[in-house]
Protein backbone atom coordinates (compact mmCIF):
# COMPACT_ATOMS: atom_id res chain seq x y z
CA UNK A 1 0.00 0.00 0.00
CA UNK A 2 1.15 3.21 -1.20
CA UNK A 3 1.67 5.62 2.06
CA UNK A 4 0.04 9.54 1.35
CA UNK A 5 2.19 12.15 0.10
CA UNK A 6 3.05 15.30 2.90
CA UNK A 7 1.28 17.45 0.25
CA UNK A 8 -2.04 14.93 0.31
CA UNK A 9 -1.87 15.18 3.98
CA UNK A 10 -1.61 19.08 3.85
CA UNK A 11 -4.30 19.37 1.53
CA UNK A 12 -6.71 17.08 3.98
CA UNK A 13 -5.67 19.21 6.90
CA UNK A 14 -6.72 22.07 4.88
CA UNK A 15 -10.35 20.88 3.73
CA UNK A 16 -10.22 19.81 7.54
CA UNK A 17 -9.77 22.80 9.27
CA UNK A 18 -12.06 24.60 7.03
CA UNK A 19 -14.94 22.23 6.94
CA UNK A 20 -15.10 23.24 10.72
CA UNK A 21 -14.10 27.02 10.39
CA UNK A 22 -17.20 26.87 8.18
CA UNK A 23 -19.35 24.84 9.75
CA UNK A 24 -19.60 22.63 6.40
CA UNK A 25 -20.12 18.98 6.15
CA UNK A 26 -17.47 17.00 4.35
CA UNK A 27 -19.77 17.16 0.94
CA UNK A 28 -19.94 20.75 1.05
CA UNK A 29 -16.26 21.73 1.57
CA UNK A 30 -15.76 18.96 -1.08
CA UNK A 31 -18.04 20.41 -3.46
CA UNK A 32 -16.70 24.17 -2.59
CA UNK A 33 -12.98 22.76 -3.08
CA UNK A 34 -13.53 21.51 -6.11
CA UNK A 35 -15.94 24.72 -7.47
CA UNK A 36 -13.03 26.90 -6.56
CA UNK A 37 -10.24 24.75 -7.36
CA UNK A 38 -8.82 24.44 -3.99
CA UNK A 39 -7.15 21.17 -4.71
CA UNK A 40 -4.75 22.75 -7.25
CA UNK A 41 -4.74 25.86 -5.43
CA UNK A 42 -3.19 24.14 -2.00
CA UNK A 43 -0.61 21.93 -3.16
CA UNK A 44 0.66 24.64 -5.90
CA UNK A 45 1.40 27.21 -2.82
CA UNK A 46 2.18 24.04 -0.17
CA UNK A 47 5.47 25.45 0.39
CA UNK A 48 4.20 28.94 1.27
CA UNK A 49 0.80 27.74 3.27
CA UNK A 50 2.51 24.85 5.37
CA UNK A 51 4.62 26.62 7.17
CA UNK A 52 2.11 29.66 8.53
CA UNK A 53 -0.75 29.24 11.28
CA UNK A 54 -4.53 27.96 11.20
CA UNK A 55 -5.56 31.40 10.93
CA UNK A 56 -3.55 32.89 7.98
CA UNK A 57 -4.41 29.41 5.85
CA UNK A 58 -7.66 30.28 6.39
CA UNK A 59 -7.69 33.49 5.48
CA UNK A 60 -5.92 32.53 2.31
CA UNK A 61 -8.54 29.97 1.32
CA UNK A 62 -11.17 32.63 2.06
CA UNK A 63 -9.38 35.12 -0.21
CA UNK A 64 -8.95 32.84 -2.83
CA UNK A 65 -12.34 31.88 -3.12
CA UNK A 66 -13.73 35.28 -3.09
CA UNK A 67 -11.10 36.58 -6.04
CA UNK A 68 -12.15 33.27 -7.35
CA UNK A 69 -15.67 34.19 -7.22
CA UNK A 70 -15.46 37.59 -8.02
CA UNK A 71 -13.72 36.86 -11.96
Amino acid sequence: MKSIDKKTKFLIYCMEIYKQSERLNGKQVLERFTRYNLFDYVIEFYEILHVHGVQYILQDINEYIAESAAS
